[in-house]
């Protein structure tokens, strides 16, 4: 079964967007450290914040989430 990388996905749609880190942590409200460790799998965000960073990134949650993803 592939595993869920949620962190690679939000770094390859942040990064795709040409948002850095620092700019994504100042539109929703996070730290950078967070950003950095939902990205590098060492912490999981709550719901509301997969949500909070997939609405800055201009991306339905959803497609955040699912196990194929392109």
């Amino acid at each position: 079964m592939e595993e869920l990388n949620l962190g690679k996905k939000l770094q390859a749609i942040r990064t795709s967007k040409k948002i850095s880190v620092r700019k994504l942590a100042a539109m929703t409200n996070l730290t950078a450290s967070m950003i950095s460790q939902i990205e590098n799998g060492a912490v999981n965000p709550s719901i509301p914040t997969l949500r909070t960073i997939s609405s800055a990134l201009e991306t339905p949650t959803r497609a955040t989430a699912e196990r194929r993803w392109a």
